[in-house]
C-alpha cells in the first residue's frame, strides 16, 4: 500500500493511533458448563428444545449454523450433517460435513416427520427460541439450579468431553471445523498434546444421544 501511494504521489501519513498506548484489558475465559449441569438442563427441556440441545452437543456447531441448517444438508443415507460457515480468514462460505451416530440420526429422522415440509431443521416451530441472548436457555439453567451457559459453552463442552473420552486433538479440530490446531488447543485446554491425524468418517465421541455424558468413539461400537 505504501508503494502504491508512492507511485500515485499520495503523501504518506502516519496512523495517529499507532503511537497511542493500548489500554490494559482483563480477559475472562469463556464459561464451559460441567457435563452434569448440561445433563440437568437436558432433562428439563421439552421435545423441541431437547432436540436442539442434542444436535448442538453432538455436532458442536456455532449457534448461527444451527439455525441455518436445512434438511437438504442432512444426509440420512450416509449419516452426515453439513454446516456452512464463514468463520474463515478468506470470508468465503465453506461447507463441512460431520458424521452422525445411529442414535442421533434416528432422533433427527423422527424430528423430520414432525417438522413436515419445512426447509429448515429448526424452522417456524422454533421462532420463540431464536433469541440472541439465549434467554430461554438461561431460564432452563435457572430452573435446573445451574450456572447459565450458552451454545458456545456447549461447543466447548463437546470438544472437552470428546478429548476426555479418547478422541485425538486432530479429530476434535475436524469436529469443530477449525483451520488452526492452536484454536482447538484453546478449546480443550491442557488435556492432551497433539497426536497424529488418522482420518475416519465415523460418529464423534457420543455413546448415547440421551446421555451425553456417556461419550466415546461411537463408531468403534
Amino acid at each position: 500500500m505504501l508503494k502504491l501511494k508512492g507511485w500515485l504521489g499520495v503523501p504518506h501519513r502516519d496512523n495517529p493511533f499507532q503511537h497511542v498506548d493500548r489500554f490494559p484489558e482483563d480477559r475472562h475465559p469463556r464459561y464451559v458448563p460441567p457435563l452434569d449441569d448440561f445433563r440437568k438442563v437436558l432433562d428439563l427441556a421439552g421435545p423441541r428444545r431437547r432436540q436442539l440441545l442434542l444436535l448442538a452437543f453432538h455436532t458442536a456447531p456455532r449457534r448461527s449454523e444451527l439455525w441455518k441448517l436445512k434438511w437438504s444438508e442432512v444426509d440420512f443415507g450416509l449419516g452426515l450433517v453439513g454446516y456452512w460457515t464463514r468463520k474463515r480468514r478468506s470470508g468465503n462460505a465453506e461447507f463441512d460435513e460431520l458424521p452422525m451416530s445411529a442414535g442421533l440420526r434416528a432422533k433427527l429422522a423422527e424430528w423430520k416427520l414432525v417438522s413436515g415440509a419445512e426447509d429448515l431443521v429448526f424452522g417456524s416451530r422454533f421462532n420463540g427460541l431464536l433469541d440472541p441472548n439465549n434467554r430461554w436457555l438461561k431460564r432452563l439453567c435457572a430452573e435446573a439450579g445451574v450456572k447459565p451457559f450458552g451454545f458456545h459453552g456447549i461447543r466447548h463442552l463437546a470438544a472437552r468431553v470428546a478429548i476426555d473420552n479418547g478422541a485425538t486433538i486432530m479429530e476434535v479440530k475436524h469436529l469443530l471445523r477449525h483451520k488452526s490446531i492452536a484454536t482447538t488447543q484453546r478449546y480443550i485446554g491442557r488435556r492432551r498434546p497433539p497426536a497424529p491425524w488418522k482420518p475416519r468418517m465415523r460418529p464423534w465421541p457420543m455413546r448415547s444421544e440421551t446421555d451425553p455424558g456417556a461419550m466415546t468413539l461411537a463408531g468403534a461400537a
